[in-house]
């Protein structure tokens, strides 16, 4: 693993693999360019990496030796470049927004790290994008998750999205017929566990019954009755309450509500 060497005082650190012992003066061992136009400045103390253009703005060369205000930059330049590829490995495994990256980078590197000129430059770059952050996570909150909008609003804003911006996003016409597809599907989910729970309770109720031996065997084999079953406004009460704490719509919570009255229609003998 390449080391990155600071110029300022202090003792070694674990954070990123910086080396933070005192350097006042070092010699130039040999400069490796790499084929991301970045280069490896071998020094006889260590190694740093840094952009090609502060190579040769520092003119460096092997064989010489770099001190004072050339060595602080280099070994400046170095923090910047180890920035700048740990926020692209990131950026490279999933979207960001600029506070979790800031959160990230800061741990590892430190908070006199240079992290907000890196993210501005990424941001330009096109490279880091909030807007197109929350839309990846609106489409996976509502197609894996099966949560409303209000509380995919409530996590882009806590993640660092402007809340102007987040209700902007959720509020977005063409999220209309998702939303009301993962309500129906939560509804759906919601509905299998109530009935499952019915059926426990149904289960345990006739095992008592049978344990005091306080009913025939006609009792035993009788169909549950009406207080063994919620009655259908009861059943809407409780998966509208489920909808509406998964942050969906009273209209989309409705919708859903309506297409399962409907299916359980046709479903009738």
């Amino acid at each position: 693993m390449v080391r990155t060497l600071s110029a300022g005082k202090g003792k070694k650190s674990r954070r990123g693999g910086l080396w933070t012992n005192p350097v006042e003066k070092a010699g130039v061992i040999s400069l490796a360019w790499r084929t991301d136009g970045a280069v490896t400045v071998e020094l006889d103390c260590g190694s740093v990496t840094v952009e090609g253009e502060q190579v040769e703005a520092l003119r460096l060369k092997a064989g010489e030796p770099v001190e004072g205000t050339p060595l602080a930059r280099l070994l400046a330049g170095g923090l910047e470049w180890a920035v700048r590829q740990t926020a692209l490995g990131l950026l490279g495994r999933r979207e960001h927004t600029r506070l979790e990256l800031t959160h990230k980078l800061r741990a590892r590197y430190g908070k006199e790290a240079p992290v907000a000129p890196c993210l501005a430059r990424l941001e330009a770059e096109g490279l880091l994008n909030e807007e197109r952050f929350a839309r990846m996570l609106i489409r996976e909150r509502m197609e894996r998750s099966l949560r409303g909008p209000l509380l995919v609003c409530q996590e882009l804003i806590s993640r660092g999205v402007g809340e102007e911006a987040a209700r902007r996003l959720v509020a977005d016409p063409a999220w209309d017929a998702g939303w009301d597809e993962a309500a129906a599907a939560r509804l759906a989910q919601e509905a299998r566990r109530l009935e499952a729970r019915q059926q426990e309770t149904r289960q345990q109720e006739t095992r008592q019954q049978e344990t005091r031996q306080q009913e025939t065997r006609q009792q035993e084999t009788r169909q549950p009755d009406a207080q063994q079953q919620e009655a259908p406004p009861r059943r809407r009460a409780l998966l509208r309450d489920k909808l509406y704490r998964q942050g969906f719509l009273p209209g989309q919570i409705d919708n859903a509500l309506q297409g399962d009255e409907n299916r359980e229609e046709t479903e009738e003998p």
